[in-house]
């Protein structure tokens, strides 16, 4: 991890309830199945940033963190990261396992936010689109 993915990860962390916990650098293909061979290899080596288990140890949600490398310096690089997230982001959709991500620049109010609303702890989360906090939810 980098030092803001460190930081990420250590709010995360800091703001989930006891007994959740949080991972780090997860292959997509450890939490998700499909019985379509060339649908799970599209995703299996791909990477969760962040996947928040519960108290029972089930997959609550994923956290990418868009940093500022995250699309690279080139067009193609950005279109392959454009793709990946695409897929990504189809693939926890399915599987009905919110989706969160968070812009090169976040605040602790948008951690706090994501924790809420993955916790249940906000009857009504705020689910953001745009520059601070986005997702899907279940």
């Amino acid at each position: 991890m980098n030092k803001t993915e460190e930081r990420l990860f250590k709010m995360l962390r800091g703001e989930l309830p006891s007994g959740w916990t949080l991972m780090c650098q997860v292959s997509y293909g450890s939490f998700l199945k499909n019985r379509d061979y060339r649908r799970y290899m599209s995703v299996n080596s791909k990477r969760a940033d962040f996947v928040v288990l519960d108290p029972s140890l089930a997959v609550a949600a994923v956290v990418e963190y868009q940093g500022g490398g995250h699309y690279g310096n080139t067009r193609q690089s950005r279109i392959r990261a454009e793709e990946s997230d695409k897929i990504k982001r189809r693939a926890c959709s399915q599987a009905a396992i919110p989706f969160f991500e968070l812009p090169a620049k976040f605040e602790r109010e948008h951690v706090i936010s994501l924790v809420k609303a993955v916790d249940g702890s906000d009857t009504e989360p705020k689910t953001e689109s745009g520059p601070t906090l986005g997702g899907a939810r279940r």
